[in-house]
């Protein structure tokens, strides 16, 4: 879905509280129009992604598409010069930084324009889906096996969007069982394997999410071989 989709666009248009509200209301009864899949929830919006709060759903995922002219944008980009950017942040300081830390990384400011946009909207969806106002904002350059292994975070919600390189990879809750409970170093089917596609954006319930401990998804990033090209990946947390 296109970033500047007029219904996402409308509900953005107004504070945060207002977008809350909304998205509490559409909670009410959207459990009956989304795909479930046991424990993992696929939406067809950035707003559905409010059902990662359902006890049993430990993913909420959404296979999005962006419009082609930032797809274009992002391959572009030399990720040589592109920044870290880390902070505990509000939205309307989120969309500041980016534009003082990006505006450097590339003549392209149309595509550039649409790229901070898109991690605004992102950003203000999370804010409103987990009723927190600061975020735990991450964008940066992955190339190392940091989180190669298996396992579940201790933490409440995070948000993970990749927008270049590939995905994150995590597991069906029947597929990560093994004797030590958390780490799974081994796999043995591994086309049991599932994955974000590129642009694709989850929110994974951690083990700190009230009533959930035993239940975070079990996820890791890809594995970084001698030829794996550097990603871009974005992380909240709440």
């Amino acid at each position: 879905m296109a970033c500047t989709d007029q219904t996402v666009q409308g509900l953005l248009s107004g504070s945060i509280n207002e977008l809350n509200d909304s998205l509490k209301m559409q909670h009410q009864t959207i459990e009956n129009t989304l795909e479930l899949t046991g424990h993992v929830v696929y939406a067809d919006t950035m707003e559905q992604l409010i059902d990662i709060h359902l006890p049993y759903i430990n993913l909420a995922l959404y296979p999005r598409e962006v419009p082609q002219q930032l797809n274009d944008f992002i391959i572009g980009l030399d990720l040589d010069k592109f920044p870290s950017i880390h902070g505990n942040l509000n939205c309307h300081e989120i969309h500041t930084l980016l534009k003082s830390s990006l505006r450097n990384i590339t003549t392209d400011i149309e595509g550039l324009n649409l790229f901070i946009e898109d991690i605004k909207i992102i950003s203000e969806h999370f804010s409103a889906i987990t009723g927190t106002k600061f975020i735990r904002f991450n964008l940066y350059t992955v190339e190392s096996n940091l989180c190669k292994y298996f396992h579940a975070d201790y933490n409440n919600l995070r948000l993970l969007c990749t927008y270049r390189g590939e995905g994150t990879q995590w597991l069906l809750n029947e597929d990560a069982t093994s004797s030590s409970g958390r780490r799974l170093d081994n796999i043995i089917d591994r086309d049991r394997i599932q994955r974000f596609e590129t642009f694709w954006v989850g929110v994974l319930k951690g083990e700190a999410y009230k009533n959930n401990k035993g239940n975070g998804i079990i996820h890791r990033s890809p594995p970084v071989g001698k030829k794996s090209a550097k990603r871009i990946l974005l992380k909240l947390d709440a």
